[in-house]
């Protein structure tokens, strides 16, 4: 949790600073969003492959399998991110045109978008390489990695941002700058901490069987990455429609998002180590133990996000005055609140059971709920709702769908969950 606190609060920065440039660069980063979390989906994709495969061989003390996958998955993530880089060069201008960017705001993104795309690869090297580190059960390495990332990105922000000394203001240019220096950093660290200290990293492995390696990685990753990529989509999809209510909308809709994730940091600190959990036990063939733990987390999801959206709704003005935003913008980022917030129990649970199918190799199952989630509920919902309730009715179908889906995921648990010790 501390960990992936650190890095909300790198981007919480970034928007803190940025919003100071003006509405206009703040709702720029708001179009970015969705590229970067198409990283992120990609990121997580094959680290949740690598993190199913090391923690049950982990669990079963097989620890030449460990090597095996950890270098393989470092190998095959770290090609797919620089295609994804030369896409992004090649497609970025019609995409964001596409997502409703003005001319006007085009400028902005451009100057973030050109910046992060140069050197976005590197993202992909601490995440796997976390993923792969939490699978043998290790949170306190990953967290001084992600630290490491916020701390570096938050120091050079103000002064890439607004300039220092010898260093140039380079506006909005700057929070890409500052983001790409602290991924190199981190970059450094993961490869040290995974090869080095831990010895996970092998060069020889890489020619043992590598077919059979990333098939079975591949096996899981691209149902994984088809099913990450539909948040990213989602964010998307509201991000153009909130685009035809102006730059206000679309700026208040940013800064209540990036709130969001903060907020939400316990319940994707409780997935992150849920899915290594499950796997070691599913290994060591402790059936009752994974099963006790999904339920677990579950009731303690729904605790948690009932509490938050009260404090949400009491607080969230005071949280989004951080932000030098007018009180145009905030009342858009309070309707965010307002009509999403009451389904964040709903997205935990679709959150820890997708996790929990990806690592014990069911990554069919979160596909399932996150393609109905988006396709079968969000979009019709979208576009009923919108017409009677404008940009809030989009919000409402936001929360509707997590809620119907977050029921499916539950109901999918008596097919997934092992009832008896299986071949692993």
């Amino acid at each position: 949790m501390i960990g992936i606190w650190s890095i909300m609060i790198m981007y919480f920065a970034d928007s803190y600073f940025i919003s100071k440039l003006g509405v206009e660069p703040l709702a720029a980063v708001g179009f970015v969003l969705p590229m970067i979390n198409l990283l992120s989906a990609l990121c997580f994709s094959f680290g949740s492959a690598a993190s199913s495969h090391i923690s049950r061989a982990y669990g079963a003390s097989d620890f030449a399998t460990v090597k095996r996958y950890a270098s393989q998955a470092l190998l095959i993530a770290f090609g797919h991110a620089l295609v994804f880089c030369l896409f992004g060069f090649s497609l970025a201008e019609p995409v964001f045109r596409a997502l409703g960017a003005t001319d006007a705001l085009l400028q902005y993104i451009l100057e973030y978008a050109d910046v992060w795309f140069y050197g976005c690869f590197l993202v992909i090297i601490p995440m796997v390489s976390n993923s792969i580190i939490r699978a043998t059960g290790n949170t306190k390495m990953p967290g001084i990695i992600m630290l490491s990332v916020s701390v570096v990105n938050i120091v050079l922000d103000p002064l890439f941002i607004f300039g220092w000394g010898p260093i140039p203001a380079m506006g909005i240019q700057g929070a890409a700058v500052a983001t790409i220096t602290a991924y190199s950093v981190a970059s450094l660290c993961s490869l040290y901490f995974l090869g080095i200290k831990l010895r996970y990293l092998s060069f020889s492995t890489l020619f043992y069987k590598p077919l059979e390696a990333w098939k079975g990685l591949l096996s899981l990753a691209y149902p994984a990455l088809l099913t990450n990529l539909m948040a990213p989509l989602t964010i998307g999809l509201t991000t153009a429609f909130a685009a035809q209510y102006g730059v206000n909308a679309i700026a208040g809709l940013n800064v209540a998002m990036r709130l969001e994730t903060l907020v939400m940091v316990p319940v994707f600190g409780l997935a992150s180590v849920l899915g290594p959990f499950i796997g070691q036990n599913m290994g060591a063939g402790e059936i009752g133990r994974l099963r006790y733990a999904l339920k677990w987390a579950v009731r303690t999801i729904i605790i948690y996000c009932l509490g938050l959206y009260v404090g949400l709704l009491f607080l969230g003005s005071e949280l989004l005055s951080i932000f030098e935003i007018t009180p145009a913008v905030e009342a858009e980022g309070l309707a965010y609140i307002k009509w999403v917030g009451w389904s964040y129990a709903a997205l935990g649970i679709i959150i820890v059971t997708n996790a929990s199918a990806n690592v014990l190799g069911r990554p069919m199952v979160s596909m399932f709920i996150t393609l109905g989630r988006l396709f079968v509920v969000y979009v019709p919902l979208l576009f009923i709702l919108k017409k009677y309730n404008g940009l809030e009715g989009v919000y409402l179908a936001l929360g509707l769908s997590a809620l119907v889906m977050a029921l499916m995921a539950i109901y999918s648990w008596r097919h997934f969950l092992p009832k008896k010790l299986t071949s692993v």
